[in-house]
């Protein structure tokens, strides 16, 4: 699973199938989780509000690609496509520690022991 073509979508799933007593919010993180993720690292659109080219130092607006199809053109409805990248930001660290502790906890079920960067042992 070390390899390129394994992205973390596909790790997700076959997770989710050997491991199927996974809590639903364990999934459910991790699939949050993959959309943040996913966002910061595939969005490079962004919209400067005005009209010609943008001036130097101009502030631009990164949007969400799903959401700028539905965009009404206005600019009042340009913010409901905005990402706000340290709301984003802050989700993720959120959700990363607790679901990292529950996959811990489910491969120790299993029988497997990690060490973790910090030297500490979890699991079996």
């Amino acid at each position: 699973m070390y390899d390129d073509g394994f992205n973390f979508g596909m790790k997700r799933r076959i997770l989710e199938r050997i491991v199927p007593e996974l809590a639903a919010r364990t999934r459910d993180d991790l699939a949050r989780l993959n959309n943040i993720r996913n966002l910061f690292a595939h969005t490079d659109e962004s919209i400067f509000v005005g009209r010609g080219l943008p001036p130097p130092g101009a502030k631009t607006i990164a949007v969400d690609l799903k959401k700028v199809q539905k965009w009404d053109g206005t600019v009042a409805g340009l913010a409901d496509c905005a990402l706000d990248y340290p709301a984003l930001y802050e989700e993720f660290v959120r959700l990363a520690g607790p679901v990292e502790e529950r996959l811990f906890a489910a491969f120790g079920k299993m029988g497997g022991a990690a060490i973790r960067g910090d030297g500490e042992t979890q699991g079996s």
